[in-house]
């Protein structure tokens, strides 16, 4: 079953945007979008990590295969970076 974002993609990208060009601090993201500073910092790493297109609310959730999984959690766990780079 696909999911619907409360937020279309334009005015994600208008945020994401906003921020990146020094218009509105997270904080300040957030309350224009009526979101959490959460939802924010996740728009943003995902434009960051995929460009615009990683805006886009998916229509499935993406499977990863158990080797990939165990690698992550490996590196997390060796502390080879944060938890978010590693997820990217």
């Amino acid at each position: 079953m696909g999911r619907k974002g409360k937020v279309s993609f334009e005015e994600k990208t208008r945020i994401v945007e906003m921020y990146l060009n020094g218009i509105c601090s997270q904080e300040d993201c957030a309350r224009i979008a009526g979101v959490t500073k959460t939802s924010v910092q996740q728009w943003i790493r995902k434009y960051e990590t995929f460009g615009i297109e990683g805006l886009n609310t998916k229509i499935k959730h993406k499977k990863y295969t158990r080797d990939l999984k165990e690698s992550a959690v490996r590196d997390y766990m060796n502390g080879l970076g944060s938890l978010s780079n590693i997820s990217k």
